[in-house]
């Protein structure tokens, strides 16, 4: 309902999931899955996610750090051999619609890492990227991959699925950019030392610096 009309909505996940039979499920904390049946009434399918965020009518963005391995893929897998059903590791890919961007903690198929601290590899670095402003999305979760393929000694590479026709931006706050193109003819050592303060590590502090 709150996704309804709106201009953008977006989606968070972080915990488990798995793919059964090819169609990907997100797994309650207090779930209890034990068989084929407990899949269809523990867990929310991905899929109906996917049709609420449809309600809205402008950007649709879904984060899915879901993919770590967990024990569910295990039991259910041990009990394969006696069933017509396929369960594997990681989320299977999704058919993305018009408008949307689906950004995965890794590829296809694949396992994330959990991490040490409180967050996994893949939004601790979403954390830290969502903060730059005057990111396009896609440049945003590019530096996302490069910050966890480095952080993980290229373990671990995030995936990005994008159907935009236009650019969007999270962050819109001013970047160091459009504050010094604003202030730069500026002499007031209030106004130059208060970028520097702004923006201690920007290129155009060293501009501020000298000016001063």
């Amino acid at each position: 309902r709150l996704a309804r009309d709106a201009d953008a909505v977006l989606f968070y996940y972080a915990g488990h999931g798995l793919q059964f039979n090819g169609e990907n499920y997100l797994v309650p904390v207090e779930a209890r899955v034990e068989d084929e049946v407990s899949v269809q009434y523990e867990t929310t399918r991905l899929n109906d996610v996917i049709t609420a965020l449809g309600f809205a009518k402008g950007v649709k963005i879904m984060v899915l750090d879901a993919c770590r391995n967990n024990p569910f893929v295990r039991q259910l897998a041990s009990k394969q051999a006696t069933r017509g059903f396929a369960v594997g590791n990681g989320l299977a890919p999704i058919v993305r619609a018009q408008g949307m961007v689906v950004a995965y903690a890794t590829q296809a198929n694949d396992v994330a890492a959990d991490g040490a601290g409180r967050n996994s590899p893949f939004t601790a670095a979403l954390v830290q990227e969502i903060q730059t402003p005057g990111l396009e999305i896609a440049s945003m979760f590019r530096r996302v991959q490069k910050v966890v393929y480095d952080a993980t000694g290229g373990k671990q590479t995030p995936e990005l699925s994008l159907s935009l026709l236009g650019d969007f931006y999270l962050n819109r706050e001013e970047t160091d950019a459009d504050v010094w193109r604003a202030i730069r003819a500026s002499d007031d050592p209030a106004v130059l030392n208060g970028f520097i303060k702004r923006f201690p590590t920007s290129f155009f502090a060293i501009d501020a610096r000298t000016k001063l």
